[in-house]
């Protein structure tokens, strides 16, 4: 076990190489990308800030609420595009060209060679402002030393499910081998999620909880942090997180049985 736990080190700090090598070479495209990433920031803020000068609250919730709710999905949001996003998109490319079939024949798991491969150096850049978002927001919404212990767990739970959704929706490809209409597909969810649940209409909420779970990323891990008896939605999470892990593993042998090579 420990071995393998080496195995999957030693390849990823070859991935991170890779990365650092790559974002100094390209340097234009890494600076655009960290302004645009500052740009996306200060738009999902600026907004619901816009807003909250003309309304007391929304859902219950006042400003520092939400705007700590919007931070807790940004910080999702930027560990999802500087270690995973990337990703979806080569895969898309792999299977049309061919090159899945290299991978598929190395004895490490495919759902890490594909999905954890290539890291976005650029984003990172960002992380220690999104931090800044978190911490700020939290301290203004009245977050405690304890709720922001929680704060990593929560994180790795949210972002564990918007994975295993988005790599349960990319097994999709195997069939349609065309894979950017699925890559859409999932940045309108990443969309979605990105709400608390209260903005949302009585089907569409329970849609998006109980058959496609994208209200689950981030809501009720907030919910928590605000008040520490509303454990079920977390409960309920952490269910899902368990149940999503298996249907996709599930979901990605049975696409992996009906791969057909594009290079023969």
């Amino acid at each position: 076990m420990m071995n393998q736990i080496k195995i999957y080190l030693a390849i990823y700090k070859k991935f991170l190489d890779c990365a650092f090598s790559r974002a100094t070479t390209f340097r234009t495209s890494f600076f655009l990308i960290v302004i645009m990433d500052l740009f996306f920031y200060a738009s999902v803020l600026g907004s619901v800030d816009f807003i909250f000068q003309h309304v007391p609250s929304i859902g219950g919730w006042n400003r520092d609420q939400f705007l700590f709710f919007l931070s807790f999905m940004l910080a999702i949001d930027n560990l999802h595009m500087s270690f995973l996003s990337e990703n979806f998109w080569i895969f898309a490319l792999d299977l049309r060209s061919g090159v899945l079939d290299y991978v598929f024949i190395r004895p490490v798991s495919s759902i890490f060679l594909i999905f954890f491969r290539s890291i976005r150096v650029s984003t990172m850049l960002n992380t220690p402002l999104v931090m800044y978002f978190l911490i700020h927001f939290g301290t203004q919404a009245g977050l405690h030393a304890f709720d922001f212990l929680l704060l990593p767990f929560l994180l790795i739970i949210s972002l564990l499910i918007m994975v295993e959704i988005e790599i349960i929706i990319s097994t999709l490809m195997f069939w349609l081998i065309e894979g950017n209409g699925i890559n859409f597909l999932r940045m309108q969810l990443q969309n979605v999620a990105r709400w608390p649940d209260f903005v949302y209409g009585q089907w569409a909420k329970r849609f998006f909880t109980l058959f496609c779970p994208v209200l689950l990323i981030g809501t009720p891990s907030v919910r928590f942090i605000f008040n520490k008896a509303d454990y079920f939605p977390l409960l309920l999470e952490f269910l899902a997180m368990i149940a999503l892990y298996i249907l996709m593993t599930k979901f990605w042998f049975y696409g992996l049985r009906k791969y057909e090579s594009a290079s023969s």
